[in-house]
C-alpha cells in the first residue's frame, strides 16, 4: 500500500475545492503527476515494487513541496 491518493481521489477532491475557490473567489492551484511507462515498469517488477516507487516518488515531492 502507498498510502498516496489516486486519480479518483484527485477527480472528487478537485472538484469540491474548485467549487470551494469559485464560491470564495479564492485561488486555486494542484497538481496531477503522470509517470510515464509506469504501467510497464509495474508488469515487470510487480505490484510491490511498483507501489515502492510511487511511495519514493511522492517523499520526492513532499520534499519539493516544504522547499
Amino acid at each position: 500500500m502507498t498510502r498516496t491518493v489516486n486519480r479518483r481521489w484527485f477527480d472528487k477532491r478537485f472538484e469540491a475545492d474548485w467549487e470551494g475557490a469559485r464560491r470564495n473567489a479564492h485561488w486555486l492551484s494542484m497538481i496531477l503527476l503522470k509517470i510515464d511507462h509506469f504501467k510497464r515498469f509495474n508488469d515487470r517488477y510487480g505490484h510491490a515494487p511498483g507501489d515502492e516507487c510511487l511511495v519514493r516518488v511522492a517523499a520526492e515531492l513532499k520534499k519539493i513541496g516544504r522547499a
